[in-house]
């Protein structure tokens, strides 16, 4: 028995709806993190600030710009990975690696690259193409990814499993 037969003729009667806060100082946390003097401090020292989450796209986000991860005043700062084909993820890939290496030709070598301004968002399904070893011959290697991600400011990684995350720290990517 389907839920299509049982659930037929059906008045909905009300709807609700629960927002889910961050916890208690997350925000206050993160933005302190990602204020400028703190993010120079974490450049020199190597540290980024990744958001990982199971959620969609526009609740990632919202978080990343509660938490001054990303502003929307800098469009031009974010980074989409985000096709929904194999052939467009790994254009994107291709795309991003360029952008790094573009911006990053900008600068001297003993301060951090303009691609530390950059966010990278990239969803669960580009994540899994960035770390199969099926790469088209014109992609850079999943590595290469990893590595151009962390020049960044930030990522935002958004829908993603929980078997992606331990795949991802496994292979010492975060």
């Amino acid at each position: 028995c389907s839920t299509k037969q049982i659930e037929t003729r059906l008045t909905p009667l009300g709807a609700t709806a629960i927002e889910d806060m961050l916890q208690d100082h997350v925000k206050d946390t993160v933005a302190v993190l990602a204020s400028d003097a703190s993010r120079k401090f974490f450049l020199d020292c190597g540290i980024k600030c990744w958001l990982v989450t199971g959620d969609q796209l526009h609740t990632a986000l919202h978080i990343s710009e509660n938490c001054s991860l990303l502003s929307p005043d800098h469009p031009e700062q974010v980074f989409y990975v985000n096709g929904t084909t194999r052939e467009d993820v790994f254009q994107q890939i291709a795309a991003f690696h360029d952008r790094v290496q573009q911006e990053g030709s900008f600068s001297p070598p003993s301060s951090p690259s303009d691609a530390s301004s950059l966010t990278v968002v990239v969803s669960g399904y580009a994540l899994t193409l960035c770390m199969s070893e099926e790469a088209s011959p014109s992609t850079p290697p999943p590595e290469q990814f990893f590595a151009d991600a962390v020049q960044c400011k930030s990522a935002i990684c958004y829908r993603i499993t929980p078997k992606q995350k331990v795949l991802a720290v496994r292979r010492r990517h975060f």
